[in-house]
């Protein structure tokens, strides 16, 4: 998905005219949850596209900003409308957990 607001148009229009079998949301550990993170994902529920998400730059950002951002990942996975569970990949085993569980769209 194009991150930026004025991609959103593009980013619409590939998913709808390409079926995507899932969608990788990109969140910088340093910025956090932003509104086009929540529009991403809200779309790609709409259209029963899995998701999953990669949080990026956690080498150059704080350990408290990361720390406040990986709970606000977690609320928002949480929350009504979404209900998804979140899982952390900290090694490979993680990885096939997680592969094995994603097409149930958990």
């Amino acid at each position: 998905m194009a991150g930026h607001e004025k991609y959103l148009k593009t980013t619409i229009f590939g998913m709808t005219g390409h079926v995507p079998d899932y969608t990788m949301l990109m969140i910088g550990a340093n910025a956090g949850i932003v509104g086009m993170t929540k529009e991403h994902l809200s779309l790609a529920l709409c259209l029963n596209i899995p998701v999953f998400m990669v949080v990026t730059k956690i080498d150059m950002c704080p350990e408290r900003v990361l720390s406040e951002t990986m709970k606000n990942l977690d609320k928002l996975m949480k929350s009504p409308g979404v209900r998804k569970l979140t899982v952390v990949i900290k090694n490979l085993e993680d990885v096939v957990h997680a592969a094995s569980h994603f097409s149930s769209g958990k």
